[in-house]
């Protein structure tokens, strides 16, 4: 089963996290306790090696969302029920995602390199009511991509770099009014 994985990851075009990337994101998220018992959204989710990974350490859910879910649900099929029962699939653009009833405290967003999409991903999150109070958003780049501003209601948390991968964390702090101080305008470089 791995192999035919592997194979439609090929033949896709995927860009599956890197190993050693994935086990710093988790170290990272692990030692600050953000994954066990949290609601988890993969977006981009390739074969869903981040939402995966999640649920293997605690979280309480994991939905992930792609355009073409077929291999992630391949992956998910292999897994112990105790794992894949935790687990949903939606093929979905998530910019046509509506509001959401479920709130999300940890999300991956690992879109294809060539799109820059993070700014509008942040305001979909935001406007659709994805996120609970003090949720991360994990974002995944190119080394040298930007973020053009980084939307109110979010706060830069932390950045590394592992080779040609940049990995961008932001916090989100709801915000009732214009007045609220925990808006936080910020530019990632």
């Amino acid at each position: 089963m791995q192999n035919k994985i592997y194979n439609l990851v090929a033949s896709k075009g995927i860009r599956p996290v890197m190993s050693k990337v994935r086990e710093s994101v988790f170290s990272i998220l692990e030692s600050r306790n953000l994954v066990s018992g949290m609601k988890v959204l993969d977006l981009f989710c390739g074969i869903g090696t981040m939402g995966v990974e999640s649920v293997n350490k605690g979280a309480q859910s994991v939905l992930f969302i792609d355009i073409d879910i077929e291999v992630v649900k391949q992956r998910i099929a292999s897994l112990p029920s105790e794992l894949k029962n935790r687990m949903l699939c939606m093929c979905a653009d998530i910019i046509d995602l509506k509001v959401s009833r479920i709130k999300y405290d940890l999300i991956f967003v690992d879109p294809p390199y060539d799109r820059n999409v993070f700014t509008s991903i942040l305001l979909i999150l935001q406007e659709n009511h994805y996120l609970n109070e003090g949720a991360i958003v994990v974002c995944f780049m190119r080394y040298n991509t930007m973020f053009s501003r980084l939307v109110k209601g979010y706060s830069l948390y932390d950045v590394r770099l592992y080779g040609m991968t940049k990995v961008v964390f932001v916090k989100y702090c709801e915000y009732k009014n214009e007045s609220d101080d925990r808006r936080i305008d910020c530019y990632i470089e």
